[in-house]
């Protein structure tokens, strides 16, 4: 599967959210899909690859699903710090937590374990050598048949942008190099451009937490910060 997420379904998302959330954020709109996906899937283990101080692995713990967690927990693209409050919380809610990066085929990720994977604003950090170190260890870790799921922050214009054309090729080396199936169709394509139906973050938000950073002004002006989402299995 390889689509963008629209504004229907996000709007049917809210319906069933399960906390209020500030909905004028990116993360919180892709976690309304996430949730979404993950209600639907029948799944005794699932881990969250770089996850922080989750949001979405405690509705799934109170469910009586075996939550992993793995990230760093140092700090990396202003993620929270292994002593955070947050980290801890989730520590308290029986969720594991794995120092390490998936990318890095750490021992203490057990391989053909987990029935489905997910990231949540993860994917857009990893430069194209990450990204293919990051699917393989994903496919790894997978049982046979186990599905991932992201959701990818991405900047969309009324024209084909070569960057983003870049990272969408950069995304699908990575999933065939890590052998992986689509779960469904591919309605983005190689150079893909805003639609009105997509969902985006509100301008309030873009105001504060992106405009202010000037590498990122003209990119605030002239494009829409979207998200991307993709669904892959590991074949059986």
């Amino acid at each position: 599967m390889w689509a963008f997420l629209t504004k229907s379904e996000f709007i049917e998302g809210m319906q069933t959210q399960p906390e209020q959330l500030d909905l004028q954020h990116l993360k919180y709109i892709q976690d309304t899909w996430t949730h979404g996906v993950l209600r639907r899937e029948e799944a005794s283990r699932v881990i969250e690859i770089g996850g922080g101080a989750s949001r979405t692995l405690p509705p799934l713990r109170r469910r009586g699903i075996e939550c992993w967690n793995a990230d760093k927990l140092d700090g990396f693209a202003n993620g929270p710090l292994d002593n955070s409050s947050g980290i801890q919380s989730l520590r308290a809610a029986g969720i594991k937590i794995v120092r390490t990066f998936v990318g890095e085929y750490s021992n203490e990720l057990p391989a053909d374990y987990f029935d489905v994977a997910y990231s949540i604003s993860v994917l857009e950090h990893l430069n194209a050598q990450q990204l293919v170190d990051c699917f393989r260890d994903a496919a790894r870790i997978l049982k046979p048949g186990g599905r991932i799921y992201h959701a990818v922050d991405i900047f969309l214009a009324s024209a084909p942008l070569p960057r983003t054309s870049q990272r969408i090729r950069d995304l699908r080396d990575a999933v065939q190099a890590a052998g992986l199936e689509p779960l469904g169709p591919d309605t983005v394509g190689d150079e893909p451009v805003f639609d009105t139906t997509y969902a985006s973050p509100s301008v309030v938000y873009l105001a504060r937490k992106w405009y202010f950073t000037p590498a990122l002004r003209e990119l605030v002006n002239t494009t829409s910060l979207t998200t991307l989402l993709m669904g892959h299995r590991r074949p059986i």
